[in-house]
């Protein structure tokens, strides 16, 4: 837990200019602060019943405060980057890779109540603001999700997804955080 909070702090401080700025930045940034709350609930829902309270508790706060949900279920690896993290709504069965960045209004979910299936959001993807991606669905590594994308087919490594529904457009450039400074 604490490698992964470590590298979502890095992930929010990456673009000031020197080191102390950066830790104030991440420190104040609503990113990195619901990145926390989604790693302390996800530990405290492994623990007994009080933990689960707590857990739930905790999680209703910050989806109150920040105006998002993410589940403590959900799988999330190191690196979860939130710039704008208001409104981005992460179901309990979805899986995100290492790296990846998420802005505002994202959707990731179930299709359909009562179905399983969630999507899988690879390392390195980039998910622009209002996407939506639902079902059993793979986003592949260095993906990129246009904005207000809806993407219900599977998306390649390395390529493009636009529209509505979304379509593979191309591959993309090998990008570098700096590209998405926010």
């Amino acid at each position: 837990m604490f490698f992964a909070i470590k590298e979502d702090f890095k992930k929010h401080m990456f673009n000031s200019k020197s080191t102390l700025n950066g830790i104030f930045v991440a420190l104040l940034a609503p990113g990195f602060w619901v990145c926390l709350n989604y790693r302390i609930s996800s530990a405290l829902l492994k623990m007994p019943v009080a933990g689960k309270v707590i857990s739930l508790c905790l999680n209703f706060t910050f989806s109150a405060v920040w105006g998002c949900y993410i589940s403590p279920r959900a799988h999330i690896g190191p690196g979860l980057c939130l710039p704008h993290p208001i409104g981005i709504v992460i179901g309990m069965g979805v899986r995100i890779g290492h790296d990846v960045r998420i802005y505002q209004h994202v959707t990731l979910g179930s299709a359909r109540r009562g179905t399983a299936s969630y999507p899988i959001v690879n390392d390195q993807a980039v998910l622009f603001s209002g996407a939506v991606i639902v079902g059993n669905i793979e986003v592949g590594k260095g993906a990129v999700i246009g904005a207000n994308a809806v993407v219900l087919k599977s998306v390649p490594e390395g390529h493009s997804a636009v529209g509505n529904p979304a379509r593979v457009v191309g591959k993309t450039s090998k990008a570098s955080d700096q590209d998405f400074a926010a």
